[in-house]
This record gives C-alpha cells, sequence and structure tokens, in this order.
C-alpha cells in the first residue's frame, strides 16, 4: 500500500464517521456538549488581588547548614540566602 492509497483509505473512513454520526444525530448532540462548555469557558473571568512576583515581593530562600558545603559558601553569600 502507497501513501496515495493510505491517504485515500483515511479520507473515506473520516467520511464514513462524519455521514454516521450526522445520520444518529450524535454528531449534533456534541456539537451542542461542546458549544455549551466553550460559552461556559469564554464566560469566567479571573480577577484577585494576587501581587505580582518582584524584587519587592521575592520570597525569602532558607537552607539547612548541611546543604551549604554542597552549594559552596561563596554561592550562598552571593545569592543572600539565609542559612
Amino acid at each position: 500500500m502507497n501513501l496515495v492509497v493510505g491517504l485515500r483509505t483515511v479520507k473515506w473512513m473520516v467520511r464514513d464517521t462524519f455521514r454516521q454520526s450526522v445520520s444518529t444525530k450524535l454528531f449534533w448532540v456534541m456539537t451542542a456538549v461542546t458549544a455549551v462548555f466553550v460559552l461556559f469557558c469564554l464566560s469566567i473571568d479571573v480577577s484577585g488581588d494576587a501581587v505580582p512576583a518582584g524584587p519587592d515581593y521575592a520570597v525569602p530562600a532558607f537552607i539547612p547548614k548541611s546543604e551549604v558545603p554542597k552549594i559552596g559558601a561563596e554561592k550562598v553569600a552571593s545569592d543572600g540566602v539565609t542559612v
């Protein structure tokens, strides 16, 4: 089987599946369900007082003393990590 025959087979399988779903009304049910969920998702509005992470609101970093030798004392001091 070459590429042309494979593509033609897939095309006819998609066409047959679509025609069968339309004839059993499943296509319209799934279209309606999809439309309801899309409208629901489009109606959601997210708002709040979330503070963006920045230099003024940076989360302090803490590590135990046992981790300092693994990272290096100079690196810990330069990054400003609290031990």
